[in-house]
């Protein structure tokens, strides 16, 4: 008992930090993608987007070969030797390689398929993109597994920058879609710089390979491997049959919509579901802990989400506006109905952290594997209509998966009962649509997009935190001690006192 008093609030300590690293760094690259989008739509026309979006689909799904799947399992087993790790980095690195393969012999089916002549150099560069990302997996693995989020922001902050500054050199010179993926292909190559700089602590790779010490990591890693690559197929499958029937403009307006909610989501859902899973691994035994630790994950999400994307999808039109530009007011209904399904989708999202911290990868492949034809169906039918019909099939589908991940991974690993699960985004909710409204009564009176949003944003958001300054305290003490971080005394770290 003594030993987990003392381990738990350092536990806890190094979390905090983690989350913050995080927050800096998925705050930080939010902003550099909104501004390169918001400078790329001046540039490019909706329909260069599209191709991206179609080219982007097919990598999404290839990049989940690209490391074995063994990731999370790295996460997941406490013990690593030097040989079995220098044998996961030369396995990531022949799967980049493979899968590198693949990008090149799907470009002629893509030519084809999409009716898009661009789609072949495109994914040439996606080649080149998905090696460059599994030469420095295993580093940013291993520093996510230690909680050492400090140099991993840096590093992907660094690798944000430099592909907003080739995107736009491109976009300018007039590379169109291949703006976009230059930009990836550039952020890529940083990334693998820096990380050798600066993720490695002390570790480098032996010329050592041997089937052995990845046997371990076998079973796991292909069901994660299996999950990621169907859960992946689930969410572009819209993208993949849109980008035939749809055509390049229209699918443009309904990718870059799509993509600022997601974007939003990787925004804040990592700053807490990315520390989660190791701390998870940690408990693993502890099922009322693994509870806990759920629970607030919820909580913490929905108190950032769910305001953020009220107010998307009640200021769309001016959003849309500032972001994209003139030429774009076909993007706005799509937005306010990406903005539901993005909320919906941010309560679902971190039951991923909690089936990875428990090892359960099988779990999550059955779930992914039982919606995927439900998806290919669904968005099938839709995409004939539209992109407005996609997006409400996108909708419709998020509120029938949200109770069921409750009854069938949820409950099933910690043991959370309806009631507490639902209770942690019902309060958020409530509070984030009464603050909202009285956003968009502030700024009603203006007409000029910036002003609303200048008048509206931060009305809406001294509403919420009075709101919940009354009605949720605890989670405001929550996001205070992420903030403001206190000094921990000798006592809480188990320090033998002088």
């Amino acid at each position: 008992m003594q030993n987990h008093e003392k381990s738990a609030p350092t536990l806890r300590s190094l979390a905090y930090t983690g989350v913050r690293w995080t927050t800096v760094s998925s705050v930080g690259r939010t902003v550099i993608q909104v501004l390169q989008v918001a400078v790329l739509a001046r540039l490019m026309a909706p329909a260069e987007f599209g191709k991206f979006a179609a080219a982007f689909a097919v990598i999404s799904v290839l990049r989940m070969f690209a490391d074995g799947g063994v990731s999370n399992a790295v996460i997941h087993i406490r013990e690593l030797s030097r040989n079995q790790l220098s044998s996961l980095y030369w396995l990531n690195c022949g799967c980049g390689l493979a899968v590198a393969g693949l990008a090149l012999a799907a470009a002629p089916i893509a030519v084809v398929s999409f009716g898009e002549t661009d789609m072949g150099p495109l994914l040439a560069m996606g080649a080149a993109y998905l090696f460059l990302g599994s030469t420095w997996q295993l580093l940013r693995t291993l520093s996510e597994k230690r909680l050492k989020f400090s140099a991993l922001a840096v590093v992907e902050i660094l690798a944000a920058a430099a592909g907003f500054a080739a995107s736009i050199v491109i976009a300018m010179h007039g590379g169109g879609a291949f703006a976009l993926m230059g930009g990836l292909l550039a952020g890529a190559a940083v990334s693998a710089g820096l990380a050798w700089i600066w993720l490695r602590a002390g570790w480098r790779p032996v010329f050592h390979f041997r089937t052995k010490d990845i046997r371990p990591f076998a079973s796991f890693g292909g069901y994660t491997m299996a999950s990621d690559l169907i859960g992946t197929l689930n969410t572009q499958i819209d993208l993949l049959l849109g980008g035939r029937l749809l055509g390049a403009q229209n699918l443009g307006f309904y990718s870059a919509t799509k993509n600022l909610c997601l974007q939003l989501i990787a925004t804040t859902n990592p700053i807490v579901t990315r520390v989660g899973i190791p701390v998870i691994a940690t408990s693993q035994s502890d099922r009322p802990q693994i509870r806990l630790i759920y629970l607030k994950t919820l909580s913490m999400t929905a108190g950032v989400n769910f305001p953020a994307f009220v107010a998307i999808g009640l200021f769309a039109e001016p959003i849309v506006s500032l972001v994209f530009g003139q030429g774009w007011s076909q993007a706005v209904p799509m937005l306010g109905v990406f903005a539901v399904w993005a909320l919906l989708r941010s309560m679902i999202n971190p039951v991923g952290s909690l089936l990875m911290g428990c090892g359960r990868a099988d779990l999550a492949f059955r779930w992914n594997l039982a919606w995927l034809p439900v998806y290919a169906l669904a968005f099938l039918l839709a995409a004939q209509p539209g992109g407005l019909a996609l997006a409400g099939t996108q909708c419709a589908l998020a509120v029938v998966a949200l109770p069921l991940s409750w009854h069938f991974l949820v409950r099933p690993l910690c043991d959370a009962r309806l009631g507490e699960y639902v209770g942690t985004f019902v309060v958020p909710l409530v509070l984030s649509l009464i603050a909202g409204i009285l956003a968009r009564l502030a700024a009603s009176s203006f007409a000029h997009p910036v002003t609303q949003l200048a008048v509206g944003i931060p009305a809406g958001f001294a509403a919420y935190v009075l709101l919940c300054a009354r009605f949720n305290r605890a989670w405001l003490f929550e996001i205070r001690d992420l903030l403001m971080p206190r000094r921990p005394s000798s006592e809480q770290i188990g320090a033998v006192p002088r």
